[in-house]
């Protein structure tokens, strides 16, 4: 399994921790898309790499051919054992662009979907951190995926010539050496004469089911093609926010989260529905899910709110900012409540030209 799961996070981080700690200067390269949620993702993962020491180094990027080009140095770099990639990486097939050496550990946290199959079925070397998509929804995908490549995609009886054709040519390879043309021809027509002779000692209703067999595979491969052609052909779209996966991660480490890696987060997600990367449905799960965080690392901003005219009050549930334009907050709160309380606005988001660079 080259995906990791939402509540498995830290597998990943501390595989390459595990290298780091075996290098000395920087092992750790972070190709890191120019986007907010990108930057949001950079900061939160940089704080738990000073945390543990791991040395890093960042490289921004704005497309593909950039990475491709820093290939051939990576290739040659035998300190570089770790490549972590930030808002890219997913829809492409990560050794298109990037030589796997066998002590390479590539991570993908990314946002752009669908993934490249080969990144999360494929390559032992790469791990993608799923939102809970893979898990949930591409079982019958990764079967698919695992018939066209892993699968025979012969009858039986064109396996049994397929051996038998090996068997001929490695008995060509053998007695090519010592023997002329003429004997080695009269070799391979006795072998085709046996075969011959095999087929016809089947009898009609064995002959019939492996037809029907041999049918029933095509079928099936057939089957499976169509479904991963319809998988791709779904168009581009987005999941969970790089930035919400890197807290994810850090939570996992039993790093507790900060007022910044809240504030990271909340940023990163809110850009991707600023910029309609995900509706307001899934902009409100994603409000759900911090606005306990938001109480934890401050806690007095959600009990104690100010009037307008400047007189104090008190709640006793956290109410979002942008819910009541008659209030404002005593702290930082407010801002992380004016991000918290966006679907509440009458007013969808102005449209906007999609200009990602990683989502063609």
């Amino acid at each position: 399994m080259v995906y990791v799961s939402s509540t498995h996070y830290e597998d990943a981080y501390r595989r390459i921790a595990d290298t780091a700690a075996t290098t000395a200067g920087a092992s750790v390269l972070l190709f890191v898309s120019m986007d907010a949620d990108a930057l949001c993702a950079l900061r939160i993962l940089t704080s738990l790499f000073k945390r543990d020491s791991i040395a890093h180094k960042i490289v921004p990027v704005s497309n593909y051919a950039e990475i491709t080009s820093m290939n051939q140095t990576l290739a040659q770099n035998q300190q570089i054992k770790s490549i972590v990639f930030l808002n890219c990486g997913a829809q492409t097939d990560v050794q298109d662009f990037v030589t796997l050496r066998d002590d390479l550990v590539v991570m993908v946290i990314d946002s752009h979907r669908p993934f490249n199959l080969y990144n999360v079925f494929w390559h032992e070397q790469v791990q993608c951190l799923d939102d809970g998509d893979v898990e949930k929804n591409m079982g019958e995908l990764r079967e698919a995926f695992e018939d066209i490549e892993f699968g025979d995609s012969s009858s039986g009886e064109d396996s049994d010539e397929s051996e038998d054709e090996g068997s001929d040519q490695d008995n060509e390879s053998r007695i090519g050496h010592k023997r002329g043309s003429s004997e080695m021809l009269g070799d391979l027509a006795k072998n085709d004469r046996q075969r011959r002779k095999r087929k016809t000692d089947l009898d009609p209703e064995s002959f019939m089911r492996m037809q029907q067999q041999k049918a029933e595979r095509r079928d099936a491969r057939a089957a499976h093609q169509q479904m991963i052609q319809a998988y791709y052909a779904q168009g581009s779209y987005y999941g969970q926010s790089c930035a919400i996966s890197t807290l994810m991660l850090a939570e996992q480490l039993g790093h507790p989260p900060s007022l910044d890696t809240v504030w990271w987060a909340v940023v990163g997600a809110t850009s991707q529905h600023v910029l309609q990367h995900i509706d307001s449905d899934g902009y409100a799960e994603v409000v759900r899910r911090m606005r306990d965080l938001v109480r934890r690392v401050c806690p007095t901003a959600s009990t104690t709110r100010l009037n307008i005219d400047g007189n104090a009050r008190s709640s006793n549930t956290s109410e979002s900012a942008l819910g009541s334009s008659a209030t404002v907050t005593s702290s930082s709160q407010a801002l992380l409540d004016s991000q918290l309380g966006l679907p509440g606005q009458p007013d969808d988001p102005p449209q906007r030209e999609n200009i990602d660079p990683f989502n063609p």
